[in-house]
């Protein structure tokens, strides 16, 4: 089977049946969640999260995003959260 470069871990590379695997772990992390959060740093979204947020809106999941270029840290990005509710 041939490798091919997973984007979202810097040129790791993985088998296509593990990248398909992957794809459903997050499927499946969408399922048991209220809502998902988009981190689309300076307006980017690839073409996987592109399938997961499509996945959600089918599911009727609440989807939210953060578009502000800098990504923040753990704690801000929790009372971000909040104040968004």
């Amino acid at each position: 089977m041939e490798n091919i470069s997973y984007e979202q871990s810097e040129g790791f590379e993985i088998t296509e049946k593990q990248a398909e695997l992957l794809g459903d772990l997050h499927f499946r992390k969408i399922d048991i969640s209220d809502e998902i959060f988009v981190i689309d740093r300076n307006g980017y979204i690839g073409s996987s999260t592109k399938r997961e947020i499509e996945y959600a809106k089918e599911k009727g999941k609440a989807i939210r995003y953060y578009s502000k270029g800098e990504i923040p840290s753990t704690c801000n990005m929790l009372e971000m959260s909040a104040q968004m509710d």
